[in-house]
């Protein structure tokens, strides 16, 4: 899909990062997960296609280093996005198997199984926030999209492992 938007844009002198609607559908699937239940696996892919359409741009955004307006919508949500990376990187200390104890009534041997699935997914969820986050930090424009006291505020929050 990525591809398919990149040729779209790359036939006409427009970048993708002048359509405020580059970021809209990752990014409005990880602002949903505030308020409504998101699987692990469809946020991880909404960070992982975030940073995709990233790295597609990186000339454009290091070769002009200014904001684009695809960058807006970062902007706009700075807080509340901010918010979502911080939890979803302390996804990764919280412990799979106290979780699938408490929400299952299957034997042993599945508990563990659902934990060590549950536990990867964590990770993976994790390890996509800090790829979009090193992103965030990579490129001036792109960070410049955000508060600074939000990021300040929020990467000192430390989410408390169960266990």
């Amino acid at each position: 899909m990525c591809l398919n938007i990149s040729r779209i844009f790359m036939a006409s002198d427009l970048s993708p990062l002048d359509s405020q609607d580059y970021f809209s559908s990752p990014l409005g699937t990880i602002l949903e997960s505030q308020n409504e239940i998101i699987t692990l696996h469809d946020l991880a892919e909404a960070y992982a296609l975030m940073s995709r359409r990233v790295r597609l741009c990186v000339p454009a955004i290091v070769r002009n280093e200014r904001i684009y307006p695809a960058f807006n919508p970062f902007q706009a949500h700075s807080h509340s996005l901010t918010i979502c990376i911080t939890r979803d990187i302390g996804q990764c200390l919280l412990n799979p198997l106290s979780i699938a104890l408490s929400e299952s009534t299957s034997p042993d041997s599945l508990l563990i199984e659902e934990g060590a699935e549950r536990g990867q997914a964590y990770a993976t969820l994790s390890q996509h926030a800090l790829v979009f986050l090193s992103d965030i930090f990579s490129f001036v424009p792109l960070t410049h999209a955000f508060s600074s006291r939000s990021i300040y505020k929020h990467n000192h929050h430390r989410p408390q492992s169960e266990g």
